[in-house]
């Protein structure tokens, strides 16, 4: 987020520009908790768009992209806006492992 909003600030091409407030409007989502697996999944977008075009952030992208699918595949958090706007789902392992009875 911080490197798109250096990248807007500095007035870069065309496509840095896009991918700054791209960045933007990600790391905002995020902070507010509000769409997290959607915005997870634009992380790895963003952040693989970034070794592509900018071949010199290579690690901070990579580390990126690993935190974004981490938080695609995890979900939101308990205090997020997603679980209390949609609730929480819950995977009860135990139901799933025990055969049906009868």
């Amino acid at each position: 987020m911080i490197d798109g909003e250096v990248r807007v600030r500095h007035g870069e091409p065309l496509l840095a520009l896009m991918l700054g407030l791209l960045e933007v409007i990600d790391g905002a989502v995020l902070i507010a908790g509000l769409w997290t697996t959607i915005s997870g999944v634009m992380s790895i977008a963003l952040s693989a768009s970034e070794i592509i075009v900018f071949h010199d952030t290579l690690c901070p992208s990579i580390l990126l992209a690993s935190m974004g699918a981490g938080l695609a595949l995890v979900g939101p958090g308990a205090l997020s806006l997603d679980a209390w706007l949609f609730g929480l789902k819950r995977i009860d392992i135990d139901k799933l492992d025990r055969p049906p009875r009868g």
